[in-house]
């Protein structure tokens, strides 16, 4: 009995010390081995607080109108083009207004595909030179009136 104590507690005893130096490998491991994705530096430009009247869905006959209040904040990796954006900003929210007045409350309602096509609004509209700086059209404030 005091042989399968023994071999018992050496069993527990190596699992033990097996798990402990898996545990300790990936806890002091750096993971320097990994391929890290180049960080950018992004900035942004805010082009302010808007509010625009929304399309009107089919079938709405006399409904009241409905207003979006929005702040969108373009993204962008180039830090040049800050300036660019001050000349360009009467077209782009231009771009945006003709955007939210053609869609309804229900097709605005998907914020992450109202960012991706403002984001390609602003591509167009800034051109194809300068597109490829631009990541993101961020909306952080969003509401529906």
């Amino acid at each position: 009995m005091n042989k399968k104590k023994l071999i018992i507690i050496i069993v527990l005893v190596l699992v033990l010390l097996g798990g402990g130096g898996v545990a300790a490998y990936f806890m002091l491991s750096s993971g320097d081995d990994e391929d890290k994705e180049e960080e950018l530096d992004l900035s942004e430009y805010k082009l302010g607080e808007q509010y625009t009247n929304v399309g009107i869905s089919e079938g709405d006959v006399g409904g009241k109108k409905t207003i979006l209040k929005y702040a969108p904040v373009i993204v962008y990796s180039n830090p040049d083009l800050g300036e660019e954006f001050i000349k360009m900003e009467s077209a782009i929210n231009t771009e945006f207004k003709k955007y939210f007045i053609s869609k309804s409350e229900a097709k605005l309602s998907k914020l992450e595909k109202v960012q991706e096509d403002l984001t390609e609004i602003v591509k167009e509209v800034v051109g194809e030179e300068t597109a490829p700086d631009i990541q993101n059209v961020l909306m952080p404030v969003y509401i529906f009136q």
